[in-house]
């Protein structure tokens, strides 16, 4: 059964729009998420259901979030990862692997434009993505 989260004021506008939310309190372990989009004549429809794994042992930890320059990483677990930056087209604009006795890092996002970007963390077993804001 779905409960709704959020409801997002659209553009009522023709052409393609972008909208994002994310959930404040994901309950641990796999949630499940849908999107029921409402046309103007109040018709609807539901996006697929996609499965996110929220694993409340290890958490990646952004901050300070939104960032200006530094952004201070605190890894889920020791040992060795990869760490992507994607932008909000998708496209990877960093990336750099992690030792495998690193669990805190601090990265220098000042050549970075102001927007939404997102951080991957990615071991042999798991990978966590958490949004972030630049400003």
């Amino acid at each position: 059964q779905f409960s709704r989260l959020a409801s997002l004021p659209t553009n009522n506008t023709i052409g393609k729009h972008r909208y994002e939310f994310i959930d404040p309190a994901p309950a641990t372990g796999i949630n499940y998420y849908r999107l029921k989009l409402v046309d103007i004549g109040e018709k609807f429809t539901y996006s697929r259901i996609l499965s996110v794994n929220a694993n409340a042992s290890g958490k990646l930890v952004l901050s300070p979030n939104p960032v200006r320059n530094q952004l201070q990483v605190s890894l889920p677990r020791s040992g060795a990862a990869t760490l992507c930056i994607y932008n909000s087209n998708g496209q990877v604009i960093y990336q750099r692997a992690v030792g495998a006795n690193s669990n805190l890092l601090l990265l220098d996002l000042s050549p970075l434009a102001k927007g939404m970007y997102w951080l991957k963390v990615s071991d042999s077993k798991e990978v966590w993505t958490q949004a972030f804001v630049k400003e």
